[in-house]
């Protein structure tokens, strides 16, 4: 095997797996632990951003959709449509297609729901008046559930992605 495909490989399942798993454990365990946390979370989210988490996520997201597109790229011989017709080009495509559609998913709807969260969440600190805040706590329910939906969309895709892989090769 060719040291760039080996290398494509190694850069396809690291990268997938951080990314896969980044979102698993975001939409199991972190988003509603911090929704169950409320207020005092502000900090832990914070600092997530500060360690730039959510880029990171999105920069394995990207390595895991060019590294993939390469390595079909050399098992369909430069994209011949014959492979796709293939059980096992099919089944890679569905996986492809569920990978590409979780990528957009974050990008136009869990990204921006993620940063009105954000915003909504330093506008808690500046609510004076009990009317205020009730508005304030009505749009950040409603940019939360945004974002839990887009997350879990995002994460049924992905393990749709993961469980086509694995079972292309025995099809």
């Amino acid at each position: 095997m060719h040291a760039l495909t080996i290398f494509a490989r190694f850069v396809h399942v690291g990268a997938g797996g951080y990314w896969v798993g980044a979102v698993l454990f975001i939409n199991a365990f972190l988003g509603p632990s911090i929704e169950a946390i409320g207020p005092e979370s502000r900090g832990l989210m914070r600092e997530l951003m500060r360690r730039r988490y959510f880029e990171m996520t999105m920069l394995m997201a990207t390595l895991t959709i060019l590294s993939g597109l390469y390595l079909v790229w050399l098992d369909s011989d430069g994209f011949r449509a014959a492979w796709f017709g293939t059980r096992f080009g099919l089944t890679l495509t569905v996986g492809m297609a569920a990978t590409i559609l979780a990528f957009v998913v974050a990008i136009v709807a869990v990204r921006p729901a993620l940063a009105r969260v954000m915003a909504i969440g330093q506008q808690m600190t500046d609510v004076t008046s009990r009317g205020e805040r009730h508005e304030v706590v009505g749009a950040l329910e409603g940019a939360r559930a945004r974002l839990s939906a887009a997350g879990a969309f995002s994460a049924l895709l992905l393990v749709l992605a993961v469980a086509t892989m694995a079972v292309a090769r025995y099809l």
